[in-house]
């Protein structure tokens, strides 16, 4: 009876290993993917080639079975495929830090090359984001802000693309389509933009303040010459009244004034010509 109990679990042990291999073997190739098969870093087949104008189901999709363990599999779409890349900064001609979404669109044609170059799609992608930035600060460096914000950058994008689709064939993926998603200015160019006007606007109160007192120094230079020109008419109409005026305006600078009263000492005999006309006579 052990003899037997111990043959089942052991028959159930292997059947369970059976099955277990049998799942892992067996994998299930869609219609928008595209399938390699590796052994010892060499293609051994692929799997639903993308090939330009071929009817849909004519790749092989569907059921696959394969060697466990000795076999590798790297998958590859087989449509377009975007990749953004965000706040990729480039500094224009005029002096203008931009900030730029850029998106791209790329297939893999030859998934083989795909796979014994890059390994994955993942890879490829991290190499595209790469190779992106060097490019684009080499041609949009070229350009001021106003060029950048048109449609194709003035040319520039179709020379980023081309590059960039150059060193995507060597990884057997094609580059169709590179646009700009959003531009703007960076974080540290609204600062400096901040500043300067910051700075134009403190430029500007000085410039008004100092036209402001230019201009009052004007005004009472005028009135005081005004009033020179007046009390020297006036001296000559009357001698007498101007000598009295004088006289007010001397007493009411050193006796109204409470300041100047209370430190200053005046010392005038009673017949003193400045106690004239606090005189009754």
């Amino acid at each position: 009876m052990t003899a037997i109990l111990r043959e089942s679990r052991n028959l159930l042990f292997a059947l369970g290993v059976i099955l277990l291999l049998l799942g892992a073997s067996v994998v299930v190739v869609p219609e928008t993917r595209q399938l390699v098969v590796m052994r010892e870093g060499a293609a051994v087949r692929v799997v639903n080639r993308f090939v330009p104008g071929a009817a849909p189901g004519s790749g092989g999709a569907g059921l696959l079975l394969h060697i466990p363990l000795v076999e590798q599999l790297v998958w590859a779409e087989r449509g377009l495929q975007a990749l953004t890349a965000q706040r990729q900064q480039v500094r224009t001609v005029d002096g203008q830090l931009l900030d730029l979404d850029i998106e791209l669109r790329y297939r893999v044609y030859d998934p083989v090359r795909m796979a014994t170059t890059q390994g994955s799609e993942d890879r490829l992608d991290s190499q595209l984001s790469a190779a992106l930035p060097g490019l684009l600060a080499a041609e949009l460096a070229k350009l001021d802000a106003r060029q950048v914000m048109l449609p194709g950058a003035g040319g520039a994008l179709g020379r980023v693309r081309a590059e960039l689709d150059a060193k995507a064939r060597e990884s057997g993926a094609q580059v169709v389509d590179l646009r700009i998603a959003r531009a703007g200015l960076s974080d540290q160019a609204r600062q400096e933009v901040l500043t300067r006007m910051q700075e134009e606007r403190e430029r500007m109160v000085s410039g008004i303040e100092a036209d402001g007192v230019r201009e009052a120094q004007l005004i009472t230079a005028a009135a005081q010459a005004e009033a020179a020109r007046i009390l020297g008419e006036s001296a000559g109409r009357d001698p007498e009244f101007y000598r009295f005026y004088r006289a007010m305006r001397s007493y009411d600078t050193i006796l109204a004034d409470p300041e100047a009263k209370n430190r200053t000492t005046i010392v005038l005999g009673p017949g003193s010509g400045y106690l004239k006309y606090f005189r009754s006579e």
